[in-house]
């Protein structure tokens, strides 16, 4: 059995603020958000879990994760994109940030 690529990269987080910028298809970049939130969630629960080797500082970093993620679909829902293209912006430099200490 194939298990999915639990996998956020910059560029998607890119091509999402993109269409964000350029586009009124609020739903389909709200439910991508989504899917970036229940990704990094269960990979917090994996580190949690101890079932990760980097150690316990991973599980506040997936938590911050969420918590930008969370904080830009609550924006975006609320009709503010600017703010939610913000707060995507510093998630890409955080995952960038998180992908050198990997």
């Amino acid at each position: 059995m194939e298990e999915e690529m639990l996998v956020i990269s910059k560029e998607q987080v890119y091509s999402l603020i993109r269409r964000l910028e350029t586009s009124d298809r609020i739903d389909s970049c709200s439910d991508e958000i989504r899917r970036m939130i229940d990704i990094t969630s269960t990979l917090c629960w994996r580190a949690d879990a101890g079932s990760c080797c980097v150690g316990w500082e991973l599980t506040g970093c997936l938590d911050s994760e969420v918590h930008i993620l969370e904080a830009a679909l609550q924006a975006i829902v609320e009709g503010n994109t600017t703010k939610g293209i913000a707060l995507l912006d510093d998630y890409t430099q955080l995952i960038d940030i998180e992908s050198r200490r990997r």
